[in-house]
């Protein structure tokens, strides 16, 4: 029997950690995650550790549907990659 697991949606492995709190539908938290890969390229995923954790506001509609979507895609395989497609 599997066991169900969602992967943890952190990307790079270095020692120092960025952690972004980022709301799925905010068009501000929409731009900060544009600038995710350009972080990780120009500081080195061997320096650094980014840790996504959603936060889910109810003011934004869907808001609950989405971060739900998005932690059910990272259950799938490949886990953290089908998430940040489905982001």
């Amino acid at each position: 029997m599997t066991q169900w697991r969602a992967d943890q949606l952190h990307w790079g492995h270095g020692p120092r950690v960025f952690e972004m709190f980022l709301e799925p539908t905010c068009p501000f938290s929409v731009r900060a995650f544009g600038e995710f890969d350009e972080l990780l390229a120009e500081v080195g995923e061997d320096r650094i550790t980014v840790k996504l954790r959603l936060q889910s506001q109810s003011w934004h509609m869907y808001s609950g549907v989405v971060t739900r979507c998005i932690i059910a895609a990272s259950t799938l395989e490949r886990g953290k990659e089908a998430a940040r497609r489905v982001m």
